[in-house]
């Protein structure tokens, strides 16, 4: 039964009068031709002169086969001028496609009759300048090697038939018309064949000519979505029943599950990447649903929290936005997870989502971890994703560290003390890490801790290091988790320190810190499994990590010695759930005590200036900022050195270490003067150097050196011939 044009709204089908006899229900357009006089047509133009590299696009349903060079779809060929181009179809379901340079017929065309009668199938023909593709379905059929360009005419682009020789006429129906004036790559022909062109398509600004024949008012007019107008002679439009054809999807174009790693996953380690979850976009889409199964896990009871986080356009993984609540228990194999949430993607992008598990510490080893993606809820319609169980796994094994082997001597570490551990020891001996793994430090993602190590010394320029698995993998080197706490000049020892910043995305839960002290004239890099009986001590011990934020953001502290009182200033320009501030003292910079709290603001994130006094000081004094947050939790900063009455010329203290280029020094002058200071890189090269201008006693100083590249420096105090340092790093 025909329906007249006004009650479709479907892709461009122009049907013969004669065979229109189907009543079609999806919401594209076709159009069909069955004579040389049921056509359509669009007029000459500059844009469809094209003469170097082209792509041809059409979806077709041909009822009838005729010779293949009778059978034109998309046609701008004039063989009297020997010029243009065309593709057409025929001999029993091949494919010809055809330019000529302006004397020579440039011709590919397939031999395996991969066309069929009666039903949709997307044909496209490309020409990159060098040679020459015929696609099905977005397949590559066959290609061959041409050269040249294409030869412009007068004609215009006829659709369904050839204008030179109308008796060229293809038999069928046609839709979805796209002519490029670039080479359109085989992936992308088969990520688009099957969709609405839209503007996230990658050669949108090279598209000349579009035709999704969806507009039949009137009927005579091929409306053109890019490109100019052509019209529709002894047709009529029909609506469609290609069940192949996408269309727009309300800016949805697929969901796929893919295997976010096969590597093996420890036991005791906190969301661990199962499924990454790709969604692409070609517009505005709301997510609200996520359907997964753990399907492919060995045993559900290794695991618990199943999660899903969001990290946007980012195929990066990161814990900062979760979608959806914590399923604690997940499900057996088979049975739905449902997640549901409201996350917003805008415009032509891929956006990320990842499940994770936390597997057990009990979990069984060898066992393995696994998921699958049911569907998605995306604007309200629900998504079958075209890959839902992609191959792989991820095997469960018990974490190790490799083993660093000491020769054993009088160079030992004495003291660790870092976010909770301090553990005093004697000389453990030679052979493997001394384990201290039962002794944990508290850290929290972002927070700032001090760590401060003891030593004592009996060989030259030894080394000190700490090394923290922050992303638990097994590996204590790799980018951001190697700390040189000192490289010793000359030989010393004593106590040194520095700051650890715990990275915003370390896994949560406890992880190894390994702290090294080495000497090893062979190799004095930072090595966590070095082997070889050098001299020196290794131990190691646990960090756990939570999700707390740090409580404060420190700016400086500093310390100058007044009448009768030392004093103690700080400011901080945010704090989180802070409690209090304790000052503590020390005489030999080890043994420490509390001599003063002050009471935190709590929440704040205003710059706020504070003080406290050491009423009863001593003549040399080291202090140290401890701030503690109401859930117990603390973090220390740099300790800084406060000399009263001293005639000594001492740098001691440059806070903070690490900086961003602005800090203070701490130093002890003789005299009223100058004091030269001199910042040398890791090269031995000056690159900055500044007169200060001091009083006798204490002096704090502010240094502002934010041109300087991160590094390692040595700052340099010269008073009078008198000569000290100190290490400091720079860390934007």
């Amino acid at each position: 039964m025909k329906r007249s044009f006004h009650f479709f709204k479907a892709m461009c089908v122009i049907l013969s009068m004669i065979l229109v006899s189907e009543v079609y229900s999806q919401n594209n357009t076709l159009a069909g031709f069955s004579l040389s006089t049921t056509y359509a047509e669009i007029p000459d133009g500059p844009t469809y002169d094209i003469t170097g590299s082209i792509t041809l696009e059409a979806w077709i349903f041909p009822t009838t086969w005729r010779a293949m060079h009778q059978g034109q779809v998309i046609s701008k060929i004039e063989e009297s001028s020997n010029s243009g181009y065309f593709l057409g179809v025929g001999d029993g379901g091949n494919i010809k496609f055809v330019f000529i340079d302006g004397s020579n017929f440039k011709v590919i065309s397939t031999s395996s009759n991969p066309l069929s009668l009666n039903s949709w199938q997307h044909i496209a023909a490309v020409y990159d300048g060098s040679k020459m593709y015929i696609y099905v379905n977005g397949q590559l059929i066959t290609d061959g090697n041409y050269s040249g360009s294409i030869a412009a005419n007068n004609r215009p682009v006829g659709i369904g038939r050839a204008n030179e020789d109308t008796d060229r006429y293809y038999v069928g129906k046609i839709d979805e018309v796209r002519i490029w004036n670039t080479a359109i790559t085989g992936e992308t022909i088969y990520t688009w064949y099957n969709n609405t062109l839209g503007t996230c398509h990658p050669n949108y600004a090279n598209l000349v000519g579009y035709y999704e024949c969806d507009d039949d008012n009137p009927a005579t007019t091929l409306q053109a979505t890019v490109g100019t107008n052509g019209t529709v002679n002894s047709a009529y439009y029909e609506s469609a029943n290609n069940s192949s054809f996408l269309g727009s999807v309300t800016g949805f174009k697929s969901i796929n599950a893919v295997q976010a790693t096969t590597d093996d996953v420890p036991r005791g380690v906190l969301n661990n990447k199962i499924l990454r979850l790709d969604v692409v976009t070609l517009g505005d889409n709301n997510l609200t649903q996520l359907v997964l199964r753990t399907d492919g896990t060995t045993n559900i009871a290794d695991i618990e929290n199943a999660r899903i986080w969001a990290t946007g356009t980012s195929n990066t993984f990161s814990t900062t936005t979760q979608f959806g609540s914590t399923i604690a228990t997940p499900p057996a194999s088979g049975t739905d997870m449902i997640f549901t949430g409201t996350y917003n993607m805008t415009g032509c992008n891929t956006y990320y989502f990842w499940l994770t598990y936390d597997v057990k510490s009990s979990a069984t080893l060898n066992n393995v971890v696994d998921g699958k993606l049911q569907n998605a809820t995306i604007q309200s319609v629900v998504r079958t994703p075209v890959i839902s169980d992609p191959a792989g796994n991820r095997k469960i094994v018990e974490l190790t560290y490799c083993n660093s082997n000491t020769g054993g001597s009088c160079q030992h570490i004495t003291n660790v003390d870092y976010a909770g551990i301090n553990n005093t020891t004697g000389n453990s001996g030679a052979g493997g890490p001394v384990n201290y793994t039962s002794i944990v430090a508290n850290v929290a993602r972002g927070a700032t801790n001090a760590i401060s190590v003891t030593v004592n010394y009996c060989w030259s320029t030894p080394t000190l290091f700490a090394f923290i698995d922050w992303n638990r993998n097994g590996i204590l080197n790799d980018a951001g988790e190697v700390y040189t706490i000192y490289t010793f000049p000359t030989g010393v020892g004593g106590t040194f320190a520095m700051n650890i910043i715990v990275p915003s995305d370390a896994v949560l839960g406890n992880t190894r810190m390994r702290v090294m002290y080495q000497w090893n004239w062979s190799n004095p890099n930072p090595d966590p499994c070095l082997s070889n009986g050098f001299d020196g001590e290794v131990e190691d011990y646990t960090v756990n990590v939570s999700t707390s934020t740090t409580p404060i953001q420190l700016v400086s502290f500093k310390g100058y010695a007044d009448k009768s009182a030392n004093v103690l200033q700080w400011v901080t320009t945010s704090e989180n759930n802070t409690d209090i501030f304790v000052i503590d003292r020390s005489e030999n910079g080890s043994d420490w005590k509390a001599v003063a709290e002050v009471k935190a603001a709590g929440e704040s994130r205003n710059k706020i200036n504070y003080k406290a006094t050491d009423d009863q000081p001593l003549n040399k004094a080291y202090y140290r900022l401890k701030s503690l947050d109401m859930d117990g939790r603390f973090q220390l900063s740099d300790a800084i050195v406060v000399e009263r009455n001293s005639t000594t010329f001492k740098l001691y203290s440059i806070s903070p270490n690490p900086s961003d280029g602005n800090f203070y020094v701490s130093f002890n002058s003789n005299n009223n003067g100058l004091v030269k200071m001199i910042l040398i890189n890791s090269l031995g090269v000056k690159v900055y150097s500044k007169d200060l201008n001091v009083k006798t006693g204490s002096n704090n100083q502010k240094i502002y050196v934010n041109a300087l590249a991160n590094g390692i420096y040595i700052l340099m105090l010269e008073q009078d011939g008198q000569i000290d340092t100190q290490r400091i790093v720079i860390k934007k």
